[in-house]
């Protein structure tokens, strides 16, 4: 699987790295639609797209609204968006005034919402299973363990470390997790559900997942931060860059 990050910034873009959105080429689909979701139609032509998301938040659902334009030289006929529970809610919202002039139906390509929870199912030949952690607001985050000719990419964003999270990552060949706090956040990571930056690489280390790639930062610190407190115990850590390609 070719994994390209499109954008890898938590909550507010910089210069340098849009908000949340991963793609895996080689299934024509998407993990979250931030700000770097724009980028995908340099990658990808396909005559069905498959978009997954973790939460509702603006920081991940965003670049859905950009859709009709991204998609208006394309051969793509089918737009399928999987969520939790309220995804339809959430996402004909966001295509609707005061927020957006073109409602889902008026698209020229159908757009069909799909509500997953912890649920198992196949695109394009590769098994997904989504889990359902905690999150603040809403409460939920969903994770999504994609299975594909032997190999396993994880992505966990936007939720707690917990021993929830240590089957459903346990031996990807690359886990995808947020780590949007160093040392000494844990007050406001706890208020906030979001993960500490040690927590993951130790998860990443104690599950024996052979790569971790640090995901989600929060633009108030220096993101070499994170890499170098990843690596101090999980030394098979990388930090992407916006546009970093991993074949896994």
């Amino acid at each position: 699987m070719k994994v390209i990050f499109l954008g890898t910034a938590g909550y507010v873009p910089t210069e340098d790295r849009h908000t949340n959105c991963v793609l895996i080429k080689d299934l024509d689909l998407i993990l979250d639609a931030g700000s770097g979701f724009f980028r995908f139609p340099k990658f990808i032509n396909p005559a069905e797209l498959h978009i997954l998301l973790s939460h509702f938040h603006m920081d991940h659902i965003g670049g859905l609204t950009q859709l009709k334009g991204l998609l208006r030289d394309k051969k793509t006929k089918v737009v399928n968006i999987y969520g939790h529970t309220g995804i339809k809610k959430a996402v004909t919202e966001l295509f609707s005034p005061p927020y957006f002039a073109l409602p889902l139906e008026k698209h020229p390509f159908k757009i069909l919402l799909k509500e997953v929870g912890n649920s198992k199912f196949s695109i394009n030949g590769a098994k997904i299973i989504s889990k359902v952690f905690p999150h603040s607001n809403p409460r939920f985050s969903v994770g999504y363990r994609i299975e594909y000719k032997g190999k396993v990419v994880t992505f966990v964003t936007d939720t707690i470390i917990s021993n929830k999270q240590k089957d459903f990552v346990r031996n990807s060949d690359l886990l995808i997790h947020e780590a949007y706090y160093p040392k000494g956040y844990e007050e406001p990571a706890k208020r906030e559900w979001h993960s500490i930056t040690a927590d993951v690489a130790k998860l990443a280390k104690e599950t024996g997942c052979k790569k971790l790639a640090l995901y989600h930062f929060n633009r108030i610190f220096d993101p070499k931060l994170f890499d170098k407190e990843a690596k101090e115990i999980f030394s098979n850590s990388l930090l992407p860059e916006d546009l970093t390609e991993i074949t896994v």
